[in-house]
């Protein structure tokens, strides 16, 4: 597989420093108390990475709250059906709210949705 294009934050740090690819998860980890959007209560992700990885066959979105350790998942196709779009400054972005979320404490995707695909996943955090 070639490598994933370069795509920029707004102050030009690679996104991929940021987002990781693991078989078919796009995973990120960050800070609730930084990132996690108050009105309305969402969680948001980089519009173009999340269609680059989409590209390259990722299924789900994972990301890691590294302040309460509680890991957030989404299929990328949900993500994209019951998202919305925004720009607050920092590269155009879709949010999923928090309500369509599914958490848990553990890194395995939960099998909530991969029932849904028909397979089960090993925990992607190896």
């Amino acid at each position: 597989m070639s490598s994933p294009i370069n795509i920029l934050t707004h102050t030009g740090v690679s996104l991929w420093k940021i987002y990781k690819i693991k078989g078919d998860v796009l995973f990120k980890k960050f800070k609730a108390s930084k990132h996690m959007l108050r009105v309305p209560p969402a969680l948001a992700v980089d519009y173009e990475i999340l269609k680059e990885a989409q590209n390259r066959g990722c299924q789900y979105i994972q990301l890691f709250d590294s302040e309460n350790g509680e890991f957030y998942v989404s299929e990328i196709s949900t993500m994209i059906t019951n998202g919305f779009e925004l720009n607050r400054g920092f590269n155009a972005q879709i949010a999923l709210p928090l309500s369509k979320w599914t958490r848990s404490k553990g890194s395995s995707i939960p099998r909530s949705i991969t029932i849904k695909q028909g397979m089960l996943f090993e925990d992607i955090n190896g």
